[in-house]
């Protein structure tokens, strides 16, 4: 009997050191609400306009049951406001923001568009000399590489599971099809591309 009980006392000892991993998920508004604190920040300087100032409330992810185990892998939905700071992100914002305005300046040109996955995607090269079709492959490989490594960031500081990557990538492509500029190439959710059309007024109706 005391056999029994020691060895029994020996399980729960080595299930109490497993690690439990908690993941968190998003509803996509919230998502959405950070891609977009994020792009008009990245922005303001380009569209002479502040951007709003949320917010950003502590996320607690304190687990009860931490010292039991083993235990799977969960995901816990909460309400709390998506973290957009690291310094990882900072710096990656700092490079962005260096590459803006020329990257407009190619935007402007209708030889490149924000795809779907939020990445820069080349529609064309027609007018490009080579110095200028180089440069813009440079900045599409640099940008991409940037916004990538980013969305990884926010998926890893709010603690979400992986598969969570393609809805933060589907978040931020939402909110950059909606501050594109008129006549800029945007690729809408179905895959077809499109350039932006002005919205229309409903006052004027």
């Amino acid at each position: 009997m005391r056999k029994c009980l020691t060895g029994l006392f020996l399980l729960v000892l080595a299930a109490g050191c497993a690690t439990v991993n908690v993941y968190i998920t998003f509803p996509q508004e919230k998502l959405e609400k950070a891609a977009e604190q994020i792009e008009l920040d990245l922005q303001k300087d380009l569209m002479l306009t502040p951007p709003p100032a949320a917010p950003r409330s502590g996320q607690s992810r304190v687990n009860p049951l931490k010292w039991l185990g083993p235990a799977p892998a969960y995901a816990q939905t909460i309400s709390s406001e998506v973290k957009t700071r690291s310094p990882l992100i900072g710096e990656i914002m700092k490079q962005r923001r260096e590459r803006l305005s020329d990257i407009q300046v190619f935007k402007d040109k209708g030889t490149l568009g924000e795809d779907r996955e939020g990445l820069l995607d080349v529609r064309s090269s027609t007018g490009l000399d080579r110095e200028s079709r180089l440069k813009q492959e440079q900045l599409v490989k640099e940008e991409n590489q940037d916004r990538l490594a980013m969305y990884r960031e926010i998926v890893k500081i709010n603690s979400m599971p992986s598969a969570e990557l393609k809805n933060v990538q589907a978040a931020f492509a939402k909110i950059q099809r909606k501050l594109a500029q008129v006549g800029e190439w945007i690729q809408e959710e179905d895959g077809t591309w499109t350039q932006k059309k002005e919205v229309p007024d409903k006052k004027n109706k």
